[in-house]
């Protein structure tokens, strides 16, 4: 009796896209917003300075 076991590379991308693709996009996406939220800090720091 044979046991149809499917290609690692299938297995590989099934596990990516499980386990891996939502932390790296949330991670991503986590990362735009520091950033511009970094942004609108260092312009607000800057006008007080102008003052």
């Amino acid at each position: 009796m044979a046991i149809a076991v499917p290609p690692l590379h299938a297995l590989g991308r099934l596990a990516f896209k499980r386990w891996l693709e939502k932390p790296i996009t949330e991670g991503l996406a986590a990362r735009t917003i520091f950033e511009s939220h970094l942004r609108y800090e260092i312009q607000l720091w800057q006008l007080s300075k102008k003052v």
